[in-house]
C-alpha cells in the first residue's frame, strides 16, 4: 500500500497555501470516484500547474503524464510512488519513442482501475497567458483505452491553471474546472471514422478549455493585459489561510480579458495604450499594480503594523532566510521561465522543512522536546501572522505613495481604471 502519496499530498496542500496569497477554484475535491477521468489542462507552469490540480481537484489519488527526459534512473523510486507517467518526445530520440508503449499501456490500467490521469492538453510547457492549440493525444489516449479495455464511460475534464504572476509567490492561482467531455457523445462517429472522431473530440476540447483559461490573443499585448489582471487581483481580499471555493474573480477576469481582446483586434485599440499609461504614472511613483494601492482601511492596517510588529518582524526575519535560499538557489540553476516557479517551490520547500527540524533539534536539546514539538505545531500560524503584518506595512507604503500623487495623476489614473472596467465609477 502506498501510503507515501496521501502524506505528501497533504503537505503539498498545506504549504502551497502559504506560498501564495490566494488559490482559488470554482471546484474542489468534487470529481466522482468510481469513474474513468482524464484531466485536460492548459500548460505554463511545469510540474507546478500539476501540483495545484493534483491537489485541490480531488482527495483521491491521481496519475501524472509527465516528460520523459525528467525520468532520472535514481529518482526512479519517486516517480513510482507519486504515480508519474513518463510520455516521450521526438526530440527525446527515436529509442525512447518505444518506450511510449509501455506508457500508453499503464495510462490504460489506470483508467481500467478507475482512475484519474493528469494530461497537459497543449503538448509543451509555455509561461503565457493563452490557451495553445490543444494536440490529439488526450483524445487517441481516451479512445485507445476504449479499443484496449472497451471503455465507454470515460470522462474528459477541462481544468485551466491561471497565475497572476506567473513566476512569484505571493501571487494567484484560479483553478477553473469546466463540466466534462463523454467519451461515449463520439464513439458512433468513432466507428464509422476514427480520425474524424479524434478530431473532433480535440476541436471540442480546445473549446471548452479555452473557457477556463484566461486568453490574450495577441502575444504583443500581453504585457499590458497582465497590469489590469494585477489591479483585478488586488480587489479581492484574500482568505486566512489563502485557500477559497470562489469563482467571482475568474469570471470576472475572463469578461475583462474578452473586452481586452475585442479593443486589441480594432484597428485603432485603446486599451493597450492606456494601461501602459496607467502603468508609467504608477511606476513613476513607485507604485507597485501587485498590490492595492487606492484602497481604503489606512488606520486598520496602521493598527495591524504596529500591534503585530515583535511577531511579524520576527516570523519575517526568521522565514526570510529559506524563502531567500530558495529564491536564490533556484535563480543559480538557471532554469527555463517554465520551470523557475516550479523548482522554487521545491526548493522552498526542502529548505523550509528542514530549517524547521533545525530549530525543532536546538529547541529540544537546549530545553526539552516538548517546547521543539509546540515551536512545530505553532510555526505555520506564526508564519502566517508574519505574512499578515508583512501584507500590512506593504499596503501602508503603497497608500503613502498614493498619496503622494498629484491630483492631476490620480485623476488620471482613476479615470483610465473606469474606461477600462478595472474600477466602477463612483
Amino acid at each position: 500500500m502506498n501510503i507515501f502519496y496521501p502524506v505528501l499530498k497533504k503537505i503539498v496542500r498545506f504549504f502551497l497555501r502559504f506560498c501564495f496569497k490566494r488559490i482559488y477554484s470554482n471546484k474542489f475535491d468534487e470529481l466522482p470516484a468510481n469513474t474513468p477521468i482524464l484531466i485536460a489542462c492548459n500548460h505554463n507552469n511545469a510540474f507546478a500547474d500539476a501540483l495545484f490540480v493534483g491537489a485541490y481537484l480531488s482527495k483521491l489519488p491521481m496519475h501524472f503524464i509527465t516528460r520523459g527526459d525528467v525520468f532520472n534512473p535514481k529518482m526512479m523510486w519517486f516517480f513510482k510512488l507519486t504515480y508519474q507517467i513518463p510520455i516521450f518526445r521526438f526530440r527525446d530520440g527515436f529509442g525512447n519513442l518505444k518506450r511510449n508503449n509501455d506508457s500508453m499501456e499503464a495510462c490504460y490500467e489506470a483508467l481500467k482501475n478507475n482512475q484519474r490521469i493528469i494530461i497537459f492538453s497543449e503538448g509543451d510547457c509555455i509561461t503565457e497567458k493563452r490557451l495553445r492549440p490543444i494536440q490529439k493525444g488526450t483524445a487517441r489516449m481516451a479512445f485507445g483505452a476504449y479499443e484496449k479495455n472497451g471503455q465507454e464511460n470515460i470522462l474528459i475534464y477541462p481544468v485551466g491553471v491561471n497565475y497572476i504572476e506567473p513566476h512569484n509567490f505571493r501571487s494567484s492561482i484560479l483553478l477553473s474546472q469546466g463540466d466534462p467531455l463523454k467519451l461515449s457523445d463520439y464513439l458512433p462517429l468513432y466507428k464509422e471514422n476514427p480520425n474524424k472522431a479524434i478530431k473532433q473530440l480535440t476541436d471540442d476540447l480546445e473549446f471548452q478549455l479555452k473557457k477556463e483559461v484566461l486568453h490574450i490573443e495577441n502575444k504583443e499585448t500581453e504585457k499590458q493585459a497582465q497590469t489590469g489582471f494585477e489591479i483585478l487581483d488586488n480587489l479581492y481580499p484574500s482568505t486566512f489561510f489563502s485557500l477559497a471555493k470562489n469563482h467571482s474573480l475568474y469570471l470576472k477576469m475572463k469578461s475583462w480579458a474578452i473586452h481586452f481582446n475585442q479593443d486589441s483586434n480594432l484597428k485603432h485599440p485603446i486599451w493597450p495604450g492606456k494601461l501602459k499609461e496607467l502603468k508609467d504614472i504608477l511606476s513613476d511613483a513607485k507604485i507597485k499594480t501587485k498590490w492595492p494601492f487606492f484602497s481604503g482601511y489606512f488606520a486598520y492596517n496602521i493598527l495591524i503594523v504596529i500591534l503585530l510588529f515583535p511577531v511579524g518582524i520576527l516570523a519575517q526575519l526568521f522565514f526570510y532566510f529559506p524563502v531567500l535560499i530558495g529564491k536564490l538557489l533556484t535563480i543559480r540553476f538557471k532554469p527555463r521561465r517554465e520551470f523557475f516557479l516550479s523548482i522554487r517551490i521545491g526548493i522552498t520547500w526542502a529548505i523550509t522543512t528542514i530549517w524547521l527540524i533545525l530549530f525543532f533539534l536546538i529547541i529540544g536539546l537546549v530545553t526539552n522536546f516538548t517546547y521543539g514539538l509546540f515551536f512545530l505545531i505553532l510555526s505555520p500560524f506564526w508564519a502566517k501572522l508574519g505574512l499578515i503584518w508583512w501584507d500590512a506595512r506593504n499596503l501602508l507604503i503603497q497608500k503613502i505613495r498614493w498619496s503622494s500623487l498629484d491630483e492631476e495623476d490620480e485623476d488620471k489614473v482613476m479615470n483610465i481604471m473606469e474606461t477600462l472596467h478595472l474600477i466602477h465609477e463612483s
